[in-house]
């Protein structure tokens, strides 16, 4: 599903990501904030997140999206929801 599609299932407790070989983006809404939280992680390698940043709108969730360091490689149709099950 595309990143818009997912966004509109992303909650806090269904967060959204899609990865690329080891490298993952999470998205999370949180709603007490009023705003997403997006980290880009390892998930096979034991080290923390990496917040890339908070953003109160979708516009720049995408522009967040857009300067990860593998977005280039991102398969815009790949992202999924609830991705702790992959």
């Amino acid at each position: 599903m595309t990143l818009e599609e997912a966004l509109d299932q992303c909650t806090e407790t269904q967060p959204i990501g899609n990865r690329v070989g080891d490298n993952e983006v999470l998205i999370k809404f949180l709603p007490e904030e009023n705003c997403y939280s997006l980290q880009e992680g390892r998930p096979r390698i034991p080290e923390p997140s990496r917040l890339i940043g908070w953003c109160p709108t979708r516009e720049e969730v995408k522009i967040h999206v857009a300067d990860v360091s593998f977005a280039s490689k991102m398969d815009p149709n790949g992202w999924i929801v609830n991705p702790e099950k992959w």
